[in-house]
């Protein structure tokens, strides 16, 4: 599988074309080092984070509540298989859409066998989205109480973005809101501020105005 599928949903005239590549790559890099064997993706959607991942892991699992498009439907508060079951776990951006976080955690660590690690992706500052299922934002000193809670070892919290991509972004999101995907002046400054975002990331350090944490834990 060519992880260029995984970006081909997110084209230039996207408001996401930017924090997709920029979490894409991130993700991969995140994969590569804590992820492996038996991996369930929790959360997964029409699992298109498998073409950024499955090179990586022996099985993909994809688990969401959605039946269409998934390995296994289930709910993260009672997951569908037994202890112990997967050698790793993937649940991007999904946390925020549950109104009990800690539940779905502690089902996590009891599927994950021990030595096993997970990698979470949760906004800090982020638009709402997928509403009316959309309830929390998470800073890095709660990701820290969260996880060690529910029994993990953190491995890594990593802040993905700055201010100006926070913001360029978000901008982005405005302006297709109010003008609408297909105008004019919204496709022009997409095609400008797309690019620029990109290249303005890696300079951009303002840590604190991250829209995504990115989050390694171990279940020890």
């Amino acid at each position: 599988m060519n992880k260029r599928k995984y970006y081909a949903f997110y084209p230039i005239f996207s408001p996401a074309f930017a924090v997709m590549r920029i979490a894409g790559k991130k993700i991969e890099e995140y994969a590569k080092q804590y992820l492996g064997g038996r991996m369930l993706d929790a959360g997964c959607g029409d699992r298109r984070k498998r073409y950024l991942v499955r090179r990586y892991v022996k099985e993909y699992v994809g688990m969401d509540i959605k039946k269409k498009k998934v390995d296994v439907a289930g709910t993260l508060y009672s997951l569908p298989f037994k202890e112990g079951s997967f050698d790793s776990v993937l649940c991007t951006s999904v946390l925020e859409h549950l109104n009990k976080p800690e539940k779905a955690l502690r089902e996590i660590y009891r599927v994950l066998r021990h030595g096993g690690n997970a990698v979470f992706t949760v906004p800090l500052f982020w638009h709402l989205h997928e509403e009316p299922h959309d309830y929390y934002r998470f800073t890095r000193y709660a990701l820290e109480n969260i996880f060690k809670d529910a029994g993990f070892e953190i491995n890594k919290i990593e802040p993905l973005s700055g201010f100006w991509t926070t913001f360029l972004c978000e901008f982005l999101y405005y302006l297709r809101e109010t003008l609408g995907g297909k105008n004019p002046v919204y496709c022009v400054f997409a095609l400008f501020l797309n690019p620029l975002i990109m290249l303005l990331h890696p300079f951009d350090r303002s840590f604190r105005f991250t829209w995504l944490y990115i989050v390694s834990v171990r279940k020890p």
